[in-house]
Formats: C-alpha cells, structure tokens, sequence
C-alpha cells in the first residue's frame, strides 16, 4: 500500500502578493521597475509622469524594431537619472549584456557609472534581480562587471568621454548628453570635433558587438544648429528614430 501524502499548502498575505505582483512587473515593465526601485537624491520614492511614459515607450518601440533612438529632452528633465535607472534595468534583464556609456567628459562618464552601480546596491534592485550581483575587486571609477555565464575580458557597464574615448565593443551604446553648451556653443573648433567622434569613433561598424548590430541609445539636450545632434537628426541615412520633447 502507498502511504498517502498530505500535499503541503502555504498561506500568504494579500500585502505579500501585491508585493510579489510588483517585483514580478518590475522585471518586466521599465516603467514598473522605476515606480518600485525608483528613488529621488532624498531616497524618496520617484513619481511617474506621462510624459515619461511617453518618452521611454517611443524608445521601447524603436529599440524592439531594433533601430537606433534619440530623444531630445530639455534641461531638469531628469534625463541622466532616468537613464542610470535603464541601464541597471538592462543588466538586471540580461546580465550578459555589455554596455558602453558616453558622455562629454571622462570625469562625467564615471559618475553616471558609479550612480548606475549604486542602483544596483539598493535592496529595491536585489529585489528585483537577486542573482545579479556586482563582482568584487573588479570595480574601477568607470567600470564595473557582474557575474555572468561564460569568460569575457569586457566590463558590463564602461564609461567614456566622447573626445577622450577610443570606441568601445558593446552590444548598448549609452550617450548621454555628449553635446554641450560649451563644446557646441561656445567651442566651435569642438562642435565638429564632437560630430566626427561619435560618426567615426562611436558609430563605427569595427565597434559592433560580436553577437550582431550594436544598439544606440541617446538622451540629449539641443543646444545648437549645426551640433552633432542635429546633423545625425536630419540625417535620413542615419538609421536614428528621434523623438523630440519641447519645453513649455
């Protein structure tokens, strides 16, 4: 005879499965994972506006047709942090990811890197992606990398400045306000300088990713005519998708 088996049954809170609910769609939705994990310079929790729902499902729109997306957005609206909050989103869904970070200094790329690490430290975030966890003793000011399946000798996450870097093998190039009012404006010798970086350094087909085409994000401020931004934007042959945010 086979002895019966009292099948084993667990009893959770409705407060418990709303948080399971939410973590569940943290990892799927980006706009869910930043309303979770999301956290002001106060730690406060972060408010969602339409306008980034907006902005962000024009760039989940283009990157899964896989094209290359651009938005213009104007000052304070909380670009650089939103965008540190995507790219430990990125890692978290796929910790194989390699991704690059492109700003207008080397000084400037180092922080967005370390603000994406801390991110990453936050019990939301382990929450989240529990498995992903920064690996130790490889951390640099502008770089770090997780664990991951495989041996490979490239950061997850890199910083670089636009002129300073020297391109960079990753499957998400990040640029982040690369064009500034100084370099655009004020510095014209630099305005083509910048253009010619990103086209020739960063856009470069000898920097694609191993695996297939490279995927460019760009969250950017306009500043001038004839900055880089601009010229790409106009360019039909550029492959970019732009969506531009005005201020009121």
């Amino acid at each position: 005879m086979v002895p019966a088996v009292k099948a084993a049954s667990q009893e959770i809170s409705f407060a418990e499965a709303q948080h399971a609910l939410a973590i569940d769609a943290a990892r799927a939705s980006f706009a869910a994972f930043v309303l979770y994990a999301g956290r002001d310079d106060e730690g406060r929790p972060v408010s969602w506006r339409p306008v980034d729902e907006r902005v962000w499902g024009f760039v989940e729109r283009a990157m899964a047709e896989g094209a290359d997306v651009g938005v213009m957005v104007p000052n304070g609206f909380g670009k650089s942090t939103q965008l540190n909050w995507r790219l430990a989103w990125e890692i978290g869904r796929n910790p194989n990811l390699l991704s690059a970070l492109v700003t207008d200094s080397d000084e400037n790329s180092a922080l967005r890197v370390t603000a994406v690490r801390e991110v990453m430290k936050t019990a939301e975030y382990r929450q989240v992606f529990p498995g992903v966890r920064i690996q130790r003793g490889k951390e640099k000011a502008s770089a770090f990398s997780v664990a991951r399946s495989g041996h490979s000798p490239f950061d997850t996450l890199t910083g670089y400045g636009v002129l300073t870097g020297t391109g960079a093998r990753c499957a998400l190039l990040a640029l982040d306000d690369p064009v500034t009012f100084k370099n655009s404006v004020q510095e014209p010798a630099n305005r083509e300088r910048v253009y010619q970086s990103i086209r020739t350094t960063w856009f470069s087909r000898g920097q694609r990713a191993r695996e297939g085409r490279q995927q460019v994000l760009w969250i950017q401020t306009a500043y001038h005519g004839q900055d880089a931004t601009a010229r790409i934007r106009e360019d039909a042959r550029s492959g970019f998708r732009f969506l531009i945010v005005r201020a009121e």
